[in-house]
């Protein structure tokens, strides 16, 4: 949050407003007027104006003064989805977040067996986890056959891990059978597959 102290004289204390779409919030102290503006986008270069105003004028601005917002915890990532997925496991892609609020670290990995709708066991991290923002995908094996599992995926800033997305999957029971036919004529032999 930034701070700016604004000073006035008497007869124009009661004229200071607050920023727009943000909560606010004004100290008096004899002629001082502190101002605090908080919801401001994290990570981002800002710039902030004061003017007087009472009930007839406005009065000039002030000089403007540059500020950048610290680094905040990331967005959700985006589009999280079981790219493909066996007998013993999943792999997972997604995008970066919409809101990185900072410089993205990596990712964070976790996932939990889902026995039904309503028991679901604890959330274990994966680990290591990935510390590169540029890696949009993990490959999980070691998986229980024909399990359901929820999976959970953060990025991280600098200020930590963003709220997470959320994917279900139900591994397959076991690997694929095939069968396999020979037919042959006096001039064709061809193979037929069963699956």
């Amino acid at each position: 949050m930034k701070e700016i102290d604004i000073y006035i004289g008497p007869s124009e204390r009661n004229g200071v407003g607050g920023g727009h779409h943000h909560h606010h919030r004004t100290h008096h102290h004899g002629q001082e007027v502190r101002a605090s503006i908080s919801n401001l986008p994290a990570y981002t270069a800002m710039r902030a104006q004061v003017c007087v105003m009472n009930t007839h004028f406005v009065g000039h601005p002030s000089n403007v003064v540059d500020f950048f917002t610290p680094e905040g915890k990331p967005g959700p990532v985006k589009d999280l989805r079981i790219e493909s997925y066996g007998a013993t496991f999943v792999l997972l892609k997604w995008s970066q977040p919409t809101e990185p609020n900072g410089k993205l670290l990596g990712y964070d990995i976790g996932y939990q067996s889902v026995d039904s709708h309503t028991s679901v066991g604890p959330i274990e991290l994966l680990k290591p986890q990935i510390n590169s923002p540029t890696t949009l995908g993990a490959r999980i094996t070691g998986l229980k056959r024909d399990h359901s599992f929820r999976f959970y995926v953060w990025a991280r800033t600098g200020a930590g891990k963003g709220p997470h997305s959320v994917v279900d999957v139900k591994t397959v029971h076991a690997y694929r059978k095939y069968k396999f036919e020979i037919f042959s004529s006096k001039t064709i032999t061809f193979l037929l597959l069963r699956i």
